[in-house]
């Protein structure tokens, strides 16, 4: 059984209220942000963990995002 722990490092796309990319994000556009993801689904991909845990993580939505990319 393989675990792994990955800190997404800010896997944050959108302002609570707004539903926007939020403003006080690290990310400069929405390309940035969408590569940050793709970035994190390698990480999870190259792991080949059978569970994985992963901190900073905004919510479901992102989440789901991640099993997209990882599909």
């Amino acid at each position: 059984l393989r675990v792994a722990t990955l800190n997404t490092n800010w896997a944050y796309l959108f302002d609570v209220l707004t539903g926007r990319l939020g403003d006080k994000l690290p990310w400069k556009s929405p390309r940035e942000a969408w590569d940050h993801l793709r970035d994190i689904a390698t990480a999870i991909r190259a792991a080949k963990a059978d569970i994985v845990q992963l901190s900073e993580v905004q919510d479901g939505r992102i989440l789901q995002i991640l099993v997209e990319l990882l599909e």
